[in-house]
């Protein structure tokens, strides 16, 4: 191979290394930008993410970048269902080996509610756990309250309350060190339901008390915390209270689901202190919510009800219906499991598929790539030929002619 050849080869391998430069400049730029934008604007971030070209393409630090950043951005638009176990294990991996506490911390958090989402619980613990070791000592405070209230969460649907309560204390104290106002309220809803299920009221009450003083100023939280307060007040068969704890909680809200489970409590609270009629235009209404559990619930305690009053044959038709509406709830758990096992089985195949056209485009880039090095080395061969050819006949010329004077000219033109 002459020197002519490899300048050639040398120039395209600097042409494709410059490519490869401005493109992963240009992915680096919108993955700063998408970072910007994902606490207010989660939407446009997974857009901007949506824009990159070739995330397979990508290596490193910025592959794992793009992993945590899309699995941040389907969790902040609710697409639970796109979430992938596999992507945000790139990120988990990565930023472990290189030792970054934060990045790795974030990526244990994201992992542990893809888990959770599988209903794997024993796995998103040990990766909140995780999480936690990782961020103690990073200065991102919100993610730590955030890995504590998940925790807590977890110990909650196990039954584990005192344990609950006391993560969720340690999630108030992050959120309070990252001044964030509307994760305080969410870690005093917390407090107040975890004492709540263990029957300690009054602690109960002050934290929901505490929250009501705070929840003007962020939307949709003063309704819950009513609803708490008329839970307790209902426990403690402060019935007038309960009644008006519930019906101001109704009238704050502005989410129907949410105002259907209001309507059922206000609606037990008007069975208890007999005004029958009332309760159950409570209970008729929420006979359309789209809450199964809420739905059912009405109509277990129309049959109630009914049953009290020697109803009977109303009764047994209402109490039917509840049961039908719990049954369907047992055969989607079904489909669901169902559902999963199908979707994993799906998601591993098309992974696969996935690998086989990557490699397939893997083999025709480099078949094309050495086509054209090929392609162009032949002609920077050719050309050096012809190139020789015209010199050494040019040069011929010169000798037949021996005239020095035309000889330098021609000379001095050849060069």
């Amino acid at each position: 191979m002459n020197a002519g050849m490899k300048n050639g080869i040398n120039l395209l391998m600097i042409l494709v290394l410059f490519i490869s430069c401005v493109q992963e400049k240009e992915d680096n730029n919108v993955l700063r930008r998408v970072e910007a934008c994902m606490e207010l604007f989660p939407d446009s971030a997974l857009s901007l993410l949506s824009q990159i070209e070739c995330p397979e393409c990508m290596r490193g630090q910025q592959r794992a970048d793009y992993a945590l950043l899309l699995t941040q951005a389907l969790d902040k638009n609710y697409l639970d269902n796109l979430q992938s176990d596999s992507l945000i294990m790139i990120a988990v991996e990565y930023y472990k080996q290189e030792g970054d506490k934060l990045k790795a911390g974030k990526a244990y958090f994201y992992y542990g509610k893809v888990m959770l989402l599988k209903e794997r619980f024993s796995d998103a613990m040990q990766a909140y756990l995780e999480a936690s070791s990782l961020l103690e000592e990073t200065r991102d405070y919100k993610v730590q309250g955030m890995v504590w209230e998940y925790i807590g969460y977890l110990n909650s649907v196990q039954g584990l309350y005192e344990n609950s309560i006391d993560n969720f204390k340690h999630s108030i104290r992050y959120y309070e060190l990252a001044s964030d106002r509307r994760r305080i309220l969410y870690g005093y809803r917390n407090m107040a339901r975890g004492y709540f299920s263990v029957h300690h009221n009054d602690s109960a009450g002050w934290y929901a008390e505490k929250g009501l003083v705070l929840s003007d100023t962020v939307s949709g939280m003063k309704a819950s915390f009513l609803h708490l307060l008329g839970l307790i007040a209902n426990n403690e068969k402060r019935y007038p209270q309960a009644i008006e704890y519930f019906s101001n909680a109704m009238e704050v809200c502005d989410n129907l689901n949410d105002k259907y489970r209001y309507s059922l409590s206000l609606g037990r609270v008007y069975s208890e202190v007999g005004q029958k009629k009332k309760a159950e235009d409570c209970f008729v209404s929420c006979i359309n919510a789209t809450n199964i559990f809420v739905s059912s619930g009405a109509y277990y305690y129309l049959a109630d009800m009914h049953k009290k009053d020697g109803n009977y044959l109303k009764a047994f038709l209402y109490k039917e219906k509840s049961d039908s509406l719990l049954e369907v709830t047992r055969n989607a758990e079904l489909q669901k499991q169902l559902l999963d096992l199908q979707n994993k089985y799906e998601n591993d195949k098309l992974i696969l598929e996935n690998k086989q056209i990557r490699l397939e485009n893997e083999k025709q880039t480099y078949f094309y790539l050495f086509l054209f090095v090929f392609i162009l080395g032949l002609g920077i061969i050719a050309f050096f030929l012809v190139r020789k050819r015209y010199r050494t006949k040019l040069l011929r010329n010169v000798e037949i002619i021996g005239n020095k004077s035309n000889l330098s000219k021609i000379v001095y033109i050849m060069i």
